[in-house]
């Protein structure tokens, strides 16, 4: 019932002798947070109740005292048990949308009809062209009234030509989107129903990327445990703990930005196909429990630039495996470049991580704009209906409230996010051309999430700060509920030494 599309093709379609029958009756699993590589390949039934203090949630197994039940088993659609949308159901609309975008070709865009019976006649399309930190306006496109079923065709993007690039810098698309003409009794005209993103400008490298600013910054150990790195205008001082080796203060202009210190971290909580998948083997090693041990800080100054140099071990209490890391802070005007080399090891090292990223606490933060994938979340194998443009939304609109708690509001493919508050712009995060990039913010701690069984007791932990997570990769969220595990192209191995950097300002 659950196996693979490669199982099926290797134990059962190329065996000779097998005779009976095979039918794939549930391929993909929706639980919670997923499906994942749905690419490759309808609602939940819990129950409108009241807490005893009048708080309305969405109940399941157990929750009325039943026994035995099935716990949160019946939460595993890709509609929400009030029957709005779970980022599943959109992940699912653009693997079987109707027009499939394929290439460019000067002003020329070849398309694929997916559709079984009908053209395209009934659609209207426009293009435009997307880019890092602006959007040119395009034009719409004629489509062609004989384009039969399972066809390829071209179109012509009128008034595209490539001067229309003089002006961009860095990373850009052409974006085609195709609408309904006319209302019908399931949506209303204009709904978009495909869109395509082709690219025609890569990202800015992480070298080019680095700041300009003129000026050393000044570093001074103050006490035995103390290390102070102050600007060069004077505008930031950054507090190192020598003890535990982190980055523990950022102080702008007399203000406190961080709530926790910037920490390494390889834990995600757990999502519903997680718990059926490789999170099994994150808790049985003690991924949520890993701690930072310290062998040695270095400094120095080289040319307009001041560089903190940590060496050290992550590991969990006890078990035989860890993860060696050099951490690089470099300190070049109000900015600061995170380098971070890590070599997994051991016997007991578990197979994949969650994700390999560091997390940290904001104060004042409110809202977050970025460059990337959105406006929805995102991950490794979820990602293909959230299109590359400038994106904007309050901290509270990037999380994603499953009725089981787990984790969610990931953005991923980003170039660099933006935290923002009443004061204006409180960090901003660039990852440059790195691949996979990710980021997330919301009111609460990794704790909060995988302790909590129900939305209503996850925010009574809601937090004043913000917590930040900023990912090099993240393991992908696979079907492994009751199915196959994550695919072997969406795991975060950890058989390789690592390398990423941040830069933050």
């Amino acid at each position: 019932m659950y196996s693979s599309v490669d199982e099926i093709v290797e134990k059962f379609a190329k065996e000779k002798e097998w005779t009976k029958p095979l039918v794939l009756c549930e391929f993909i699993h929706a639980m919670g947070n997923g499906p994942g590589n749905i690419k490759e390949y309808w609602a939940n039934h819990g129950l409108r109740t009241k807490t005893k203090d009048g708080e309305e949630y969405m109940a399941y197994g157990g929750d009325f005292g039943d026994e035995p039940n099935d716990y949160n088993f019946i939460m595993d659609g890709v509609l929400f048990s009030n029957h709005t949308p779970t980022p599943g159901l959109i992940e699912y609309a653009k693997a079987v949308e109707p027009v499939q975008t394929l290439s460019l070709d000067g002003n020329k865009v070849t398309i694929v009809n997916r559709y079984d019976f009908i053209g395209l006649e009934h659609l209207k399309a426009t293009w435009k062209i997307v880019a890092d930190g602006k959007t040119v306006p395009g034009a719409d496109i004629e489509i062609p009234s004989d384009i039969k079923p399972h066809t390829e065709t071209t179109l012509i993007l009128d008034g595209y030509d490539e001067s229309l690039l003089s002006d961009i810098t860095g990373e850009a698309y052409v974006h085609l989107s195709f609408v309904i003409k006319e209302g019908t009794n399931w949506a209303e005209a204009g709904h978009q129903v495909a869109f395509g993103q082709l690219q025609i400008s890569k990202p800015e490298s992480i070298a080019t990327l680095r700041s300009l600013d003129s000026g050393t910054p000044t570093v001074e150990q103050v006490s035995p445990s103390l290390l102070v790195v102050r600007s060069s205008a004077g505008d930031s001082t950054w507090d190192i703990n020598l003890a535990a080796g982190a980055l523990t203060s950022w102080k702008r202009s007399g203000v406190e930005l961080l709530t926790t210190p910037i920490t390494m971290d390889f834990y995600r909580a757990l999502t519903d196909n997680d718990r059926g998948g490789h999170g099994k083997e994150w808790e049985e090693r003690r991924l949520h429990q890993t701690s930072h041990h310290v062998r040695q800080v270095k400094w120095h100054t080289d040319s307009n630039t001041v560089q903190v140099q940590v060496t050290g071990r992550i590991a969990p209490p006890v078990l035989a495996w860890a993860v060696d890391v050099v951490t690089t802070y470099e300190f070049h005007g109000d900015s600061l470049r995170i380098h971070v080399h890590g070599k997994p090891h051991g016997l007991r090292l578990p197979e994949t991580f969650a994700r390999i990223g560091v997390t940290l606490g904001l104060d004042g933060v409110s809202d977050v704009k970025w460059w990337g994938r959105g406006p929805g979340e995102s991950y490794v194998d979820k990602k293909f209906s959230q299109g590359f443009g400038n994106w904007s939304s309050s901290v509270d609109d990037l999380w994603v409230d499953y009725e089981f708690p787990q984790d969610g509001g990931n953005r991923t493919d980003v170039r660099w996010v933006e935290f923002v508050g009443s004061r204006g712009r409180v960090l901003r995060a660039r990852f440059g051309d790195l691949e996979g990039a990710s980021f997330s913010a919301m009111p609460y701690t990794t704790r909060d999430v995988d302790e909590s069984t129900h939305p209503y007791e996850l925010r009574k932990k809601k937090r004043d700060d913000t917590i930040v997570r900023l990912d090099w990769k993240h393991h992908g969220l696979g079907t492994a509920s009751c199915g196959p595990a994550t695919l072997p192209e969406y795991q975060l191995r950890t058989d390789k030494e690592f390398d990423f950097e941040i830069l933050l300002d």
